[in-house]
């Protein structure tokens, strides 16, 4: 007889193990004519790279999914246009991912 808690444990390993995220939502904290941008989100602040399309403006919502060393499309909600970015670095604490913002923007 298998034991119901080996249900719930496979269950959880099989959430963790898979590829696909949630969309979420962030918002722009910092973004001052800089490649990059440090947004505000459930998981940390977020560090992006921007690659393609316009720059969001501080206070901006972004809408897709993040997640570290990977590349992302996101949506800014305001206006609806897409920007291609890189995801740079995840921190929950915050204050890497603002001072590695400085040392990039603050050359």
């Amino acid at each position: 007889m298998i034991h119901p808690r080996y249900y719930q444990i496979t269950a959880l390993l099989t959430c963790l193990a898979s590829p696909f995220a949630t969309a979420a939502d962030a918002t722009v904290i910092l973004s001052q004519g800089c490649e990059y941008v440090l947004l505000d989100s459930t998981q940390g602040q977020v560090l992006l790279k921007l690659i393609k399309g316009e720059p969001p403006k501080a206070g901006d919502v972004l809408r897709g999914t993040f997640r570290q060393r990977d590349f992302a499309e996101l949506t800014i909600k305001r206006d609806g246009s897409k920007v291609s970015t890189w995801v740079d670095m995840i921190d929950r604490s915050g204050s890497k991912a603002l001072m590695r913002y400085s040392q990039y923007c603050n050359k």
